[in-house]
């Protein structure tokens, strides 16, 4: 690795610690009892997005040797399949969140 990768890294690495720490610390300060119910949920998908984007880093980022063949194959063609799922999952999700707080009525 070369001096500035190991500095990108650590950076990445600093930046994904402080992410869940001033989630959990908006939590706790801007409390809000009809969000209850969906503050643990949201904590749970926060850390998974936190979690899987160094494992997404350390296989299609170059930093972890995938062999040549069939593995390299296999994981190029999913990671391209994740990313089309992730890609569509995103309008989706973002309205099932606006139907579900009626937020067109917000404005």
């Amino acid at each position: 690795m070369s001096p500035v990768q190991i500095v990108i890294f650590q950076a990445l690495v600093i930046l994904i610690i402080l992410g869940p720490f001033f989630q959990i610390m908006r939590y706790r300060h801007d409390f809000l009892p009809y969000r209850a119910p969906a503050d643990p949920l949201d904590l749970i998908r926060f850390s998974i997005l936190v979690l899987s984007f160094p494992l997404w880093l350390l296989i299609f980022g170059r930093f972890m040797e995938i062999p040549p063949g069939m593995p390299r194959l296999l994981s190029n063609i999913f990671g391209w399949i994740i990313i089309q799922l992730l890609l569509v999952a995103l309008p989706i999700s973002i309205a099932i969140a606006i139907l579900r707080y009626r937020l067109w009525t917000s404005m």
